[in-house]
């Protein structure tokens, strides 16, 4: 889904956009298609992986200097995209966590693959971590703690991600929105109507979607705006794939809110959208609206 580049330091890759603005990219970004996503990255160099476990890579951070602590970050999140990797490291969680927050100083990308880390192995304990991440770090370590809080389910930071979608960057924003709205807590639902009004397109498009996740209809225009092949042909920076997913994810949340207004616009889909993933989309939800 990517067309990055590769570099080779050391024989390690290097990324040449960062992670955060290659899924900053993604107008709705669901957390097990970044997890895939962030998975199948891992997999091109996982071939050539030396065999150490991630009590190995970790034990690398703590006695490492330079450019080796970043680089036994990146090896030990490249090992977590498997569960069997995943289940032998979680008894480390306390002490990645404790070694997050001891890293602020450091090259920031030993936090960020940390964070990737923290948030695959799925344990709890990382939270209070990952939270006070999300104020005074850089952009990019702050956009993988979100992540990082969404794949853990962690509803104790929805007061924390409901400030930052009034953060100045809207990578910040986007994320948030999407994270609450995967948490489904209702706290965040005057938030999430405020976020419609944001000034970015598609801040404005994951707040829609989270609402209806919430089952409220404040986002009703925008879904509807959203399933509007002509309007969305007017966002320059649009793909066609990235088109169709906005409709397909407009088409799914109004399904959601069984909005059986909008079925006159799904026959037209239906019939006339050149995507198949659209008509298909489009199919099912006058099926269920019937």
């Amino acid at each position: 889904m990517s067309n990055e580049q590769w570099e080779h330091e050391e024989d390690v890759p290097v990324r040449e956009k960062p992670l955060s603005l290659w899924i900053a990219e993604f107008f709705f970004i669901p957390l097990a298609i970044v997890a895939l996503c962030v998975g199948l990255f891992f997999l091109f160099s996982f071939l050539t992986s030396e065999g150490k476990t991630a009590k190995d890579y970790l034990m690398e951070l703590k006695a490492g200097s330079g450019n080796r602590r970043w680089q036994a970050a990146y090896e030990l999140s490249k090992i977590m995209w498997t569960e069997k990797e995943r289940a032998k490291a979680r008894a480390l969680a306390p002490d990645m966590a404790r070694m997050f927050e001891e890293a602020r100083d450091d090259d920031p990308r030993v936090r960020r693959y940390l964070a990737l880390t923290l948030g695959h192995l799925g344990d709890g304990r990382a939270i209070p971590a990952l939270v006070r991440a999300l104020q005074g770090a850089d952009n990019e370590t702050r956009l993988y703690s979100i992540w990082a809080l969404g794949a853990l389910e962690a509803r104790e930071a929805v007061p924390e991600l409901m400030s930052l979608l009034q953060d100045e960057d809207q990578g910040i924003r986007k994320m948030s929105v999407y994270v609450l709205g995967e948490l489904l807590d209702p706290r965040a639902l005057e938030p999430l109507r405020v976020a419609l009004g944001d000034r970015a397109d598609d801040v404005r498009w994951n707040a829609a979607v989270a609402l209806a996740r919430l089952r409220d209809a404040s986002g009703l225009s925008q879904l509807v705006q959203m399933m509007d092949r002509s309007y969305l042909n007017r966002v320059p920076e649009l793909s066609e794939e990235q088109k169709a997913e906005v409709m397909v994810s407009a088409i799914k949340a109004l399904r959601m809110l069984g909005e059986t207004s909008v079925a006159p616009q799904l026959e037209q889909l239906k019939s006339t959208d050149p995507n198949m993933q659209v008509r298909q989309a489009a199919i099912e939800s006058l099926k269920e609206l019937r």
